[in-house]
């Protein structure tokens, strides 16, 4: 927005063909400012003063006395020349107070040429260059106007690009010339500062600065001003006069009233100062609001995502539950039937282990509980040996199903220990109905069913146990007969 205001205003004036001179401060993303110095009644140029939310336009006059007062001597001003020596040579000169005065840059352009450059312009009192050691051409110049040289020696290029941001110049050598010149001057811009602050407002602050920097101390060059400006111009003609001699000449009531006028526009510039102070304030607030409204709005689409998120996680969840309580559903309405069968007294109930392993078994328990007279369904027996089917024969249990193969040693304890043991296979269908029906850890079984299976394997089981005891006692007999004959 500033620089599109600063471009309408240009644009009125070159249109009106008012003369002016334009500084741009450039800032982050643009321009921050624009500075307006235009050479005609502040009434006859067509623009007024505006403040709007984003671009203000503030139009002040330029007070004739002030810049009587400041541009009092006729002579040329001193300057800091800052120089790139090379094919194509650079020059860019500032005034003491570290402002641009020129930028230029020629190819093969001799040293003369730039001595009479330079000359034309101003002063020279300091000559930098960034350049270590420093080149002939610099040393040159500098013989021919009897100065100071700087030097900044080696500096890398984001310094240089970082030190000359906001400055007009049209090449490198240009931006090397400027960047040696702006950073002779930072060097000595404390100095300068003092030398502001502690001169009364009659003496050339200029003159003071000149002669400081040719060795004379600040308080010998501010109590004799004028031996100061002789010994910086000693090569000047004898018709050229002193600034400082001329002020000191004038009368102490003019000089008072200039004092009291350079007072009331410091007192104006302060109240600009202020207000100024006042709109970057508010700006700052303004930027720091349109900042926490952004963070708010950053924070809110991270919260929606995360919302959203789990707004997608919870749907899939509550899929899965769904699908769960219809699997539960039906377990339940399988369980209400086999406990409506169970209470009709016509079926066992049988409690249904996955594994035939001492673990599992304690897991069940633990869970839903094993006791006497219990018929238990395995419905993988092959993990189990005999420590295990004891384990199971201790709980009292009434019957064993098995689902798969189990182990010779278990088989043999059970049926020592007289425990009914069949295969899921030799459970009989009736009705339509296998006689053992389960869901998960519960089932029955048909109770007729059952107590006629389990009749006949104890009926068997015991003559088994009767044909192995009649072997024993054979295989006893034997043993004996042989004994007694081999005693014989």
């Amino acid at each position: 927005m500033v620089k599109l205001k600063v471009k309408e205003i240009k644009d009125h004036l070159d249109k009106n063909g008012v003369k002016y001179s334009l500084s741009i401060k450039e800032g982050y993303g643009g321009y921050t400012s624009g500075l307006f110095l235009v050479e005609e009644n502040i009434t006859n140029i067509g623009i007024s003063s505006d403040r709007g939310a984003d671009v203000q336009v503030n139009l002040s006059p330029v007070t004739k006395d002030l810049l009587d007062f400041e541009k009092y001597s006729t002579e040329k001003k001193y300057l800091i020349v800052g120089i790139d020596p090379g094919t194509t040579a650079a020059i860019a000169l500032l005034d003491l107070d570290g402002r641009v005065v020129s930028i230029s840059s020629s190819r093969n352009t001799s040293v003369s040429n730039m001595i009479k450059y330079i000359r034309e312009r101003g002063r020279p009192i300091m000559i930098a260059t960034d350049v270590y050691p420093i080149p002939d051409t610099v040393e040159k110049i500098k013989r021919a106007f009897n100065t100071m040289v700087y030097s900044s020696k080696d500096t890398a290029t984001e310094e240089k690009i970082d030190l000359t941001k906001g400055y007009d110049f049209s090449n490198v050598h240009e931006r090397d010339a400027l960047f040696a010149a702006l950073d002779a001057y930072k060097k000595f811009k404390n100095k300068f500062e003092r030398i502001d602050k502690e001169i009364p407002v009659w003496v050339d602050s200029d003159e003071i600065k000149a002669a400081v920097l040719k060795g004379v101390s600040l308080k010998s060059a501010i109590s004799h001003p004028l031996k100061s400006t002789k010994d910086a111009n000693k090569d000047k003609k004898d018709g050229t006069k002193d600034k400082t001699k001329d002020v000191k000449k004038q009368p102490d009531e003019q000089i008072n009233l200039r004092i009291n006028k350079i007072r009331e526009d410091n007192e104006y510039l302060r109240k600009t100062l202020k207000e100024k102070n006042i709109e970057i304030k508010k700006l700052e607030d303004y930027i720091l609001s349109f900042k926490i409204k952004e963070r708010r709005e950053i924070k809110r689409d991270k919260e929606i995502k995360i919302r959203d998120n789990e707004i997608k996680r919870q749907g899939k969840e509550i899929i899965r539950l769904k699908e769960k309580i219809k699997e539960y559903s039906n377990q339940i309405e399988q369980f209400r039937m086999i406990k409506i069968l169970e209470s009709s007294g016509d079926f066992y109930p049988v409690k249904v282990i996955d594994m035939f392993k001492k673990e599992s078994i304690i897991e069940f328990n633990t869970k839903i509980g094993i006791k006497k007279g219990d018929i238990v369904y395995l419905k993988d027996a092959a993990g189990g040996g005999g420590s295990t089917a004891d384990f199971l024969i201790d709980f009292g249990i009434k019957a064993v199903i098995v689902g798969s193969e189990m182990s010779h040693l278990a088989k043999e304890r059970f049926y020592e220990r007289d425990i009914p043991l069949f295969n899921d296979s030799e459970v009989n269908i009736m009705v339509d109905r296998e006689s053992i029906m389960y869901v998960q850890e519960f089932g029955i079984i048909d109770k007729n069913e059952m107590d006629r299976l389990i009749d006949l394997w104890i009926k068997t089981n015991h003559e088994r146990l009767e044909e192995r005891k009649m072997e024993d006692i054979i295989k006893m007999i034997k043993e004996y007969k042989r004994e007694r004959g081999d005693m014989y």
